[in-house]
């Protein structure tokens, strides 16, 4: 819960930590006048410091689809975009690495430069009035709540530095409401990375959007893009 409202789906663990601690700190009145020291407190304790302790284990397309997008596809500029802070997302790109050479690996520091952290992709701010509040899909027995005011000003600082607008834009990620649902009401095309624990209301969502794409293996992301 976020403002009172959810703000992720429920199989999420970082959305069923956050209104944990925020309960915990409301019991005790630990920053009860003072909501914006509250979302700074719990987004470094959930995303800075826990996000740290985390294995970094990536999809076993993930390397090549990466290193395809950077080095072979010059029409593309990819970016990554995440609620982790920047600097243990970029900690963490840079295991694509591995064991090889500097030279090898070029296109991992210039996608390292590219990533973008602190997106506070959970968080709710009801004074950000540009889009709508909420909408509503079929088989979802409540609203989706859109107004996550940093990760929009993260990917509109994206398109202003691309030269692109929304329509342009392509976003890929495997949690509907924290990934997709923003940029797609803006007018970008998404694609749902699907796994057994992705629900089927989004997955129906996304297969019946104008604009959205299943992503069964990583490598599918190419029939979408360019």
């Amino acid at each position: 819960m976020n403002n009172g409202k959810p703000s992720c789906r429920a199989n999420d663990p970082y959305c069923i930590w956050d209104p944990i601690i925020r309960r915990v700190l409301n019991i005790f009145e630990i920053f009860e006048k003072n909501e914006e020291r509250k979302n700074r407190f719990i987004d470094s304790f959930l995303f800075k410091y826990n996000a740290r302790k985390t294995m970094t284990v990536f999809n076993p397309q993930a390397k090549s689809v990466l290193k395809n997008l950077m080095t072979k596809n010059n029409d593309i500029e990819a970016f990554i975009v995440s609620a982790s802070h920047t600097e243990s997302l970029r900690k963490k790109i840079n295991f694509l690495r591995g064991t090889g050479k500097n030279w090898q690996y070029w296109w991992v520091e210039k996608l390292v430069g590219r990533a973008y952290g602190s997106a506070a992709k959970f968080q709710l701010d009801d004074s950000f009035d540009l889009i709508p509040e909420s909408m509503n899909i079929p088989n979802l027995n409540r609203p989706i709540y859109l107004r996550r005011r940093r990760y929009y000003d993260i990917l509109l600082s994206i398109l202003k530095t691309t030269g692109s607008e929304w329509k342009d834009l392509v976003v890929v990620g495997d949690h509907l409401e924290t990934d997709l649902i923003l940029p797609f009401v803006l007018g970008a095309k998404i694609g749902l990375v699907v796994s057994s624990s992705t629900p089927k209301y989004e997955i129906d969502f996304v297969q019946n959007a104008e604009r959205g794409f299943i992503v069964k293996e990583l490598k599918d992301i190419f029939d979408h893009i360019g």
